[in-house]
């Protein structure tokens, strides 16, 4: 029997966006490219292998939040998902 899919969802930074979807790192520093790589372990741990995606552009832009998945500091943020 196939076992059924989550789509689960992530409070990302605004400036991690274009290396979670198309793992582009130019113009972040190194210090926010290893704390992406470190979340990004952290996911394929607890749910496998999977990609992240954009769902609602309009309903997944969050403004300004003092805390997210990536790191506790404050910044606009976007609801990223995977489907685990």
């Amino acid at each position: 029997m196939a076992q059924e899919k989550e789509l689960l969802g992530f409070i990302i930074p605004n400036w991690a966006l274009c290396s979670l979807i198309n793992a582009d790192n130019s113009g972040l520093e190194n210090d926010d490219i290893a704390k992406i790589d470190s979340f990004v372990k952290k996911v394929h741990e607890e749910h496998g292998n999977a990609s992240f995606m954009l769902g609602n552009e309009e309903e997944d832009n969050l403004g300004f939040k003092y805390t997210n998945d990536i790191d506790s500091l404050g910044s606009e943020c976007t609801m990223l998902y995977i489907l685990a």
